[in-house]
C-alpha cells in the first residue's frame, strides 16, 4: 500500500451500466505500471445490479496489476425505504482508505490511458492550497461541455449544438426552484454565449446552478455522441495536455480528482451543507465559492459521458451507443 496515492472510487449505480466497464477499464488496464501502482479501485454497487459483472471487474483488474476492492451497498432499509444516503455513503467510503488523494468517478464516464496518466504524473497540481479539484474536459459536464464542443468538432457541428442550446426552452420549476429568468436569455443575446448565460445562472438565489440546455436536451446529448464518434481519435490518442484554472459558477461533474483532507473538510463543513442535500456536489461547490478556490481542468483530456438521467429512454441509449463506442475503440486498436 506504500505505493498508492490516489483512491479511485467507481460508483456504480444503474443495473444497465455494467455493459460501460468494458469502455471505461479498457483505458484504465492501459495506464503505464509505475502508475498503475498509485491507484486503488474501490469497485462500490449496488445489491439490485449483476454481482456477477463486478466480481468479474474486480478480478480483471487484478489480473492487470490494478489494487482494488469490491463493496456491496443496499439500496433500501430492512424496512424498504430507499436509502438516500446510498451515494454519500460511497463518498465515504473512498474517504475512508485514507490515501493523499482521492477521485470520485461515476460509472458512465471514461477517459483515455494518457489522460490518466497525465493526471496521476501531476496530481500534486492540487497541493496547492488555491485549487479545490482537478477534472477532464467531460463532454456534456456543467461548464466543460462548452470547451468539449469548441476543441473537437467542426463549426458547423458546433452551430448545429450551439442553435439547440440557444433555441431550448428551459422548464420555469425544477427541483423546487424557479428557473424561468434563464428564459431570458435570448434578450441579451442574439446567438449562444455560454458566458453570457451562466451569467442569468448566477443570479439565481439558490444553490442548485448545476443548469446548462445541454442537460435537458436529447437532441444536442444524441449528437454530441454523434460527433465524438466521428472524432473519437481526440478522445482515444494522446493529445497535447495543458491544465489552466478557473472559478465556475457551478461544477457538475461527476468525474474529478481531489486531495483527500479536502474533501474530508467539505464533508465536515456544516455551513455548505444545506437542509436535505445528500449528495457532496452542491457542498462543494458552496465550499468553493466560500473560499474562492479554483477547478483545475486538464484541456484536451476529454471524458465521454454518454447521457444525463433525465433524458427520455437514456438507459436505452446508453446500451446502443456503448455498442458503438466499443466498435469505435475496437477499430482504433486494430
Amino acid at each position: 500500500m506504500n505505493d498508492i496515492k490516489i483512491a479511485v472510487g467507481y460508483l456504480g449505480h444503474h443495473t444497465h451500466r455494467t455493459k460501460l466497464h468494458k469502455v471505461a477499464f479498457h483505458y484504465v488496464k492501459k495506464i503505464k505500471e509505475k502508475n498503475k501502482k498509485k491507484l486503488f479501485f474501490l469497485l462500490m454497487y449496488n445489491d439490485n445490479q449483476n454481482e456477477n459483472d463486478w466480481i468479474n471487474l474486480h478480478r480483471d483488474l487484478q489480473n492487470h496489476g490494478i489494487n482494488s476492492s469490491l463493496t456491496k451497498f443496499a439500496t433500501k432499509f430492512p424496512n424498504g425505504e430507499c436509502d438516500y444516503l446510498n451515494y454519500f455513503k460511497k463518498c465515504i467510503h473512498t474517504i475512508n482508505l485514507e490515501t493523499e488523494y482521492c477521485c470520485k468517478m461515476d460509472e458512465d464516464m471514461w477517459i483515455s490511458n494518457y489522460a490518466w496518466d497525465c493526471i496521476i504524473e501531476n496530481i500534486n497540481i492540487l497541493d496547492d492550497p488555491t485549487n479545490m479539484c482537478l477534472t477532464p474536459i467531460v463532454s456534456n459536464g456543467i461548464p466543460t461541455t462548452d470547451y468539449y464542443i469548441e476543441n473537437i468538432f467542426t463549426n458547423d457541428e458546433k452551430n448545429s449544438l450551439y442553435d439547440i442550446f440557444y433555441n431550448k426552452k428551459i422548464d420555469d420549476y425544477m427541483w423546487g426552484v424557479n428557473y424561468s429568468s434563464l428564459n431570458t436569455f435570448k434578450s441579451i443575446s442574439p446567438k449562444w454565449n455560454a458566458s453570457k448565460f451562466y451569467s442569468l445562472v448566477a443570479k439565481i438565489p439558490h444553490h442548485y446552478k448545476g443548469i446548462h440546455p445541454c442537460r435537458f436536451s436529447k437532441e444536442a446529448q444524441v449528437l454530441i455522441n454523434d460527433y465524438t464518434l466521428k472524432h473519437y481519435d481526440k478522445i482515444h490518442n494522446p493529445q497535447n495536455y495543458e491544465f489552466y484554472v478557473d472559478q465556475p459558477i457551478y461544477l457538475c461533474n461527476g468525474f474529478h480528482f481531489i486531495r483527500r483532507d479536502r474533501w474530508v473538510d467539505i464533508i465536515n463543513d456544516h455551513s455548505v451543507w444545506p437542509t436535505g442535500n445528500s449528495l457532496d456536489e452542491v457542498p462543494m461547490n458552496l465550499y468553493r465559492e466560500k473560499l474562492k478556490l479554483n477547478c483545475v481542468y486538464l484541456n484536451n483530456a476529454y471524458s465521454v459521458h454518454p447521457f444525463h438521467n433525465g433524458i427520455e429512454n437514456y438507459d436505452k441509449l446508453e446500451i446502443d451507443y456503448i455498442e458503438k463506442y466499443k466498435k469505435v475503440i475496437n477499430d482504433y486498436e486494430k
